[in-house]
Formats: structure tokens, sequence, C-alpha cells
């Protein structure tokens, strides 16, 4: 019997509602086999964990500790100060140099704000010729501003539009701890401390982009503003400033109905590039401009 694919999220008490429709949306829809996995950030209660397991039973959940990688933590902080201070002061760091390590693997990552609407396949890429997969971002949230950034991407070469709430890794041996520690010691990627993981990711795809592929957009995507769900659509991410419009979101039993699954399709990483990003910031400046506005991005 094939083993199934860790399927891991991560999250704390105070998003356990998110938490808790995020994972039974996906087991009600994923037909792939999976395993789930909930890495705590230290504060879920044990009713907490009682409810996670209500709701995917049958189906059993593992609580792996951040505290099981303390060891191995202390060897990637070894002369690479810059990332373990962000470490400290970012709780999403422990998705880079915590989790690969607790699940030692293949696994799927979502985060706890990724509804699933549909009946899906296709996100076991164990068997492809793919190392990292992940979800496409609606612009490049890679806590740099554009200026600063297109005079960085050929210092490090970054993909496109990454978003890292949704992704696929093969192995933790794909982690360049180095290019982390470079990245977090470079002044113009400071600017906004949450979005920094989301850079490594993105510069990691980025030096293997030939084995990084990036999810079709109009299946795993952001929410639509005017709260239509396209038939295409098998998740949306609630992130950010999507956030509100949760509460008024179809809710899973009202997904488009059909009679065959969706399977997920990828499509090659691309590189951001200057002329790209002098492109997109003129296109968002035009929009303002004549009051125009994208219905896909706030």
């Amino acid at each position: 019997m094939a083993i199934s694919l860790p399927v891991v999220w991560f999250a704390g008490h105070r998003d356990v509602s998110l938490l808790l429709r995020s994972i039974s949306s996906f087991a009600s829809t994923c037909l792939d086999s999976f395993a789930i996995s909930v890495i705590g950030d230290g504060s879920l209660t044990s009713e907490d964990k009682r409810a996670i397991e209500d709701v995917v039973s049958p189906c059993c959940v593992s609580f792996p500790r951040i505290a099981d990688n303390s060891s191995r933590r202390k060897d990637i902080f070894k002369q690479r100060p810059n990332l373990e201070s962000h470490y400290d002061k970012s709780p999403l760091a422990k998705k880079i140099v915590d989790i690969p390590f607790l699940i030692d693997g293949s696994y799927l990552y979502i985060d706890s704000d990724v509804f699933f609407y549909r009946p899906f396949k296709g996100v076991d890429l164990r068997g492809a010729d793919v190392e990292f997969a992940y979800m496409g971002d609606v612009r490049n949230a890679y806590s740099i501003q554009t200026s600063d950034l297109i005079r960085s991407v050929k210092k490090v070469p970054l993909v496109r539009h990454l978003n890292s709430g949704f992704f696929y890794l093969k192995s933790n041996d794909w982690i360049d701890f180095d290019l982390c520690e470079k990245i977090a010691s470079l002044k113009q990627f400071q600017r906004h401390l949450p979005h920094l993981e989301q850079g490594y990711w993105a510069a990691l795809a980025a030096k293997k982009s030939g084995k990084s592929v990036c999810f079709d957009t109009r299946q795993i995507a952001f929410p639509k503003l005017d709260l239509t769900l396209p038939t295409e659509c098998v998740a949306n991410h609630f992130a950010g400033l999507y956030r509100p419009l949760v509460e008024n979101y179809p809710a899973e039993a009202s997904h488009p109905s059909s009679d065959d699954p969706i399977s997920l399709k990828t499509h090659p990483s691309t590189l951001v590039t200057p002329f790209q990003l002098i492109s997109e910031g003129v296109i968002r400046s035009a929009k303002r401009l004549v009051g125009l506005s994208d219905k896909n991005v706030l």
C-alpha cells in the first residue's frame, strides 16, 4: 500500500476556528491519499486538539512539537545570526526552519485560511519530477519595495508571484539555509518581516527553477471581491486584506457541483525581472488613475 502524503497545517489557538474549516474542507474534497499533521505555535489547547480530531474523524491527526526540532534548529542557526534573529521575531520563520524537519520527507503545507470547495486530485506530486510547487500570488509580496527589488533581482533571483500559504515540498534537502541567511542579512528585505519567509521560498525556487512549478492560479486562488466562485476554483486563500471576506463567502456546501473531480495543474516557474516589475507598476498606477479595479485584487 502506498504511503499517504503528509498534509501539514501550522496554527495557534487564535486561529483555531479558521483551522477547523480549512482542515474539514480539505478532508472532504481531496481525493488523494493523505495523512494530517497539525503543528501548533505553542498555544493550542487540549480542547483545540480534540476539536481538530473531531472534524477529521475517523482519520487520525498527529501533533508534532516545535520543541522536537530544537537540536536541528541550533545547527541551522550556527553562523547564521540574521536568520536566527528573524526566527525570534516572526513565528512564520518556523515554516522553513522547523516544519520541514518535523515532517522529514515530502509534504503539502496549507495555511489555516485556505478553504476548499470542490472535489480535486493531483496534489500528491511525489511521482512527478517536481521538488517544489507553490501557490501563485497576485503580486510579488517579498518584504521588499519594488524600487529595491528592481536593483536586487540580479543578486538574489526570485520566482514571480510566489505565495507560501499552499505549497508542496519534496524534501528538506532542497532548502539552502546559507541562501536564507543572505536574504535575511540584506537591509532591503527588512521592509515587512511577515513576508520575509515568503522571500526565502521565492529565492530557493528560483535557484532550482527547473524543478519548481506554480499551481494553476485559477484553481488555487485568492477570492474574488464580488464573491463569485468560478467552476474551476478548488480553493481560496483568505490572506491579509482578503480575510474580512471569510464570513460572507460561500460555505463549503455551496461549492459548484461536478460529476468529475478537478485535476490540479501546474505551470513552470518564471523569474522576477526588472522589466516585469516596472510593467506591473505602470499598469497598477494606470488603473488607479482611471478608477478601474480588478475583481481579483485588493
